[in-house]
């Protein structure tokens, strides 16, 4: 067995909560049943999901945030690293042994939310609903690990805050399909038909289907960071299928009578369905820019390798956030050579044909300012939280400073932060533009300084290493 496996069991499966846990699930849901007459009945049905909740996705994802975080804060995650384990193996031993405990008290929720089901739902369509439940709960607790470890790129001090702010992401994560059948009591939302790519699928079998890829995915992420805490370096290939996979999956959502603005024309729903891809990549890059390491020492060993054209060594060191920003670029590409619409049917009355195109590169332009502002306040800083810092810039930049522009009669202007307000493509280009290249000058002051820091503290570590 897994030794990590195996050392997660015994501290989490003690005797007494081995015992515990069923008797306690028990007394509630024979409370339950006792008050509602049935075990059939729709409120069986839901205290057992949201005992589930609580149990696998609420503590799980807590257990599962702190498992390495909480490694570090004891120090004792570098004799782990040093330890003979593969990074496959510590990853599914972590994955599924810090969590155990509460994995298991879910196994009896689950029993019960299939057996109440019944009542109301076929067999097949009560499994499928257990099958989504085990898979949210799943996804979730693997989602709060992949953060943590993802966080750990910024700076391995633990915080109570950062392990918060990673356990309500992935809660909300695991929550965003089950909010609506814990809210209603029943699971007629699950009912609604997806159309992915022109093809109807059952929503309840699309939800499942969709969660166990993303889960796939989350796992192989987190082996990945865990390969790069064993000191293991990392080939780009996975990390360029996944954004791939992404936006193939988002973009087939679209649906050819949707409406964008006023309404869409079926022969245009591929050129909508470049843009939204071009959306994910802007999101995947700040997600990868918030959590990748803004480290001098990789950026220099990175200009070296380009330098030097080894390109292997680029690939391995490449930010996996530059690789999301080639994938916008190349989208952007894409968008502005295919051909537009004569008409304003799909725009609206008030945007032009070329709405679209302003709106993608002026965004562009201020998804590099985003880029440049983080690395602006990161690079070099030893402090954490730099990257929290930056979220309430961003938020002044994209809500407060144009909330207060309205309010002062500034409407007209408005466009310097939205380009989505720009009537032509010099509204649209040029503050991006200028509030790129500004970012651009303090960045390369910025470069300059740490560069000059590093030359200045050579001689002194060589002088103190003389004297001692």
């Amino acid at each position: 067995m897994n030794p990590e496996f195996r050392r997660n069991i015994w501290l989490e499966l003690t005797t007494h909560r081995v015992i515990a846990m069923p008797l306690i699930l028990s007394l509630i849901f024979g409370l339950t049943i006792s008050l509602s007459g049935s075990v059939f009945d729709r409120s069986v049905s839901h205290v057992a999901g949201t005992a589930f909740v609580l149990l696998v996705i609420v503590w799980g994802c807590r257990q599962s945030a702190e498992a390495v975080l909480s490694e570090i804060s004891t120090r004792t995650w570098d004799h782990q690293r040093l330890s003979s384990l593969s990074a496959w193996n510590m990853t599914w031993g972590k994955l599924y042994g810090a969590p155990i405990f509460s994995l298991y008290g879910g196994l009896f929720c689950l029993l019960v939310l299939f057996l109440s089901t019944t009542g109301e739902h076929s067999f097949q369509k009560s499994l499928l609903i257990t099958i989504l439940y085990a898979l949210c709960g799943l996804f979730a607790q693997s989602f709060a690990m992949f953060l943590s470890l993802a966080g750990l790129r910024q700076g391995r001090a633990y915080t109570w805050r950062r392990s918060a702010f990673y356990q309500v992401l992935a809660i909300l994560m695991g929550l965003q399909i089950l909010i609506p059948t814990l809210i209603s009591s029943t699971f007629e939302e699950l009912r609604t038909d997806i159309t992915w790519y022109g093809f109807v699928f059952p929503g309840l079998l699309f939800y499942i289907c969709s969660i166990a890829l993303f889960y796939i995915w989350s796992i192989i992420g987190l082996h990945q960071l865990m390969r790069k805490e064993l000191q293991i370096t990392n080939s780009p290939l996975l990390w360029s299928l996944f954004i791939v996979f992404a936006l193939f999956y988002c973009s087939g959502l679209i649906k050819e009578d949707s409406t964008i603005f006023e309404k869409t024309h079926e022969e245009w729903v591929w050129q909508i369905r470049i843009y939204s891809a071009c959306i994910t990549c802007w999101l995947i890059t700040l997600f990868a820019v918030f959590f990748e390491a803004k480290d001098v020492v990789l950026l220099r060993r990175l200009y070296a390798a380009v330098k030097s054209r080894h390109w292997q060594q680029v690939g391995y060191l490449i930010p996996r956030w530059a690789i999301a920003f080639c994938f916008v670029l190349i989208s952007l590409a894409i968008s502005l050579i295919l051909p537009l619409p004569t008409s304003n049917a799909i725009f609206g009355p008030n945007n032009t044909p070329d709405f679209f195109r302003q709106t993608l590169v002026s965004q562009t332009l201020f998804l590099l300012r985003d880029i440049g502002i983080f690395m602006l306040f990161c690079l070099g800083n030893k402090r954490q939280g730099g990257e929290f810092a930056v979220l309430i810039y961003l938020s002044l930049l994209y809500i407060v400073l144009p909330q207060m522009l309205n309010a002062f009669g500034g409407e007209d202007v408005l466009f310097i932060f939205y380009s989505i307000l720009a009537e032509n493509w010099l509204e649209a280009i040029l503050p991006g533009l200028l509030q790129t290249a500004l970012i651009a000058v303090l960045l390369k002051l910025h470069w300059q300084k740490l560069s000059r820091k590093a030359h200045s503290d050579v001689p002194i570590e060589e002088g103190n290493s003389a004297t001692a």
